[in-house]
């Protein structure tokens, strides 16, 4: 359980391993709402909830397929490592990717909810994408975490270039955004999730993303309460799930 107290949002460093996320400034419950690693932002005047994940079987995560004995060719001659997903993906299923269209990302931007404006002006949206996990001709989500790659096309590359970092977060339908933890390595942006809808690729300046919530000094204490006791009970059942 991370608190803090601060009105403005501070960087906690996390022991080693991979953490699932139940509790933040959005929501509460037993559901994954992110899987974060290394370290992980809170919002200003907010609890954060955060339980180890299981560890999962992804020998060759860290291992790119040109290490191959007797493969001279370079990864960008590889096609079919560009989009990938990986860990708890039902059988058959596999990752569709949808760079949305400009006049498809601007509807998708507008229904942002207006608490998030602080970030969204203080960020640039590169990309938005429909991610879905497609079995036959039907969609479907993960049967639990799943790493998402995604091959970063030129526009991207040159925004890196210029100096910018790149960031994930995740658009629901009721326009609350979730930063998603991401790494950028080798031409490639990877993160984990449990969900697959609307995300977006977003660029900013400095070596950390912008909160994408200011905290509201005037209901502070009741969200702090409200929050702490849905910590306590998030523990205990995440607790008792594992247990069964």
């Amino acid at each position: 359980v991370i608190f803090n107290p601060n009105e403005e949002a501070t960087t906690v460093a996390l022991p080693e391993g991979n953490w699932d996320v139940y509790v933040d400034v959005d929501d509460a419950g037993t559901d994954v709402l992110a899987t974060v690693d290394t370290e992980v932002e809170v919002d200003a005047i907010s609890t954060m909830v955060l339980v180890k994940a299981e560890e999962t079987d992804e020998p060759g995560t860290d291992k790119p397929e040109t290490d191959k004995p007797g493969t001279d060719k370079p990864e960008t001659d590889k096609p079919e490592t560009e989009n990938k997903v990986e860990g708890a993906v039902p059988e058959g299923a596999v990752l569709d990717v949808d760079v949305l269209s400009k006049a498809d990302a601007d509807k998708v931007i507008a229904r942002v909810d207006k608490k998030h404006d602080k970030f969204m002006k203080s960020v640039t949206i590169e990309q938005v994408l429909d991610l879905s996990l497609v079995k036959g001709t039907t969609e479907v989500q993960p049967n639990g975490t799943v790493k998402v790659t995604l091959k970063l096309n030129d526009a991207l590359k040159a925004v890196l270039a210029s100096g910018k970092n790149l960031g994930v977060i995740y658009i629901a339908d009721n326009g609350t955004i979730t930063k998603i933890a991401s790494t950028v390595k080798d031409g490639y942006i990877s993160f984990n999730t449990t969900h697959f809808s609307d995300y977006a690729i977003f660029s900013y300046e400095g070596t950390q993303a912008p909160a994408t919530q200011t905290g509201d000094n005037n209901s502070a204490v009741t969200w702090m309460l409200v929050m702490m006791i849905g910590a306590v009970v998030t523990v205990g059942a995440v607790k008792s799930k594992k247990v069964r």
